[in-house]
């Protein structure tokens, strides 16, 4: 099978075992913190430009338009005879 280790050379290799998970296990915690940081911003950014849009889309609508009045102008007197 294999070379047979001393009990000091299984622990160490046993200690940077455990070692080398725990770095990958940090290292997957840091990237799942940056990935819901990422996504916390991303629906922040979407409910401000929902909430923006509402607003424009309620100034238009409730808006009154000024100065475009209309003149329909009066039909000419028929003329009697």
């Amino acid at each position: 099978m294999g070379k047979r280790l001393t009990p000091q050379q299984h622990q160490d290799m046993l200690e940077t075992s455990l070692r080398n998970v725990r770095q990958l296990v940090d290292q997957i915690e840091a990237d799942e913190a940056s990935s819901r940081k990422e996504q916390r911003r991303l629906f922040a950014g979407l409910a401000v430009a929902a909430v923006a849009l509402v607003l424009v889309v309620t100034v238009l609508v409730v808006r009154k338009p000024e100065g475009t009045t209309m003149t329909i102008p009066a039909a000419p007197a028929a003329k009697t005879k």
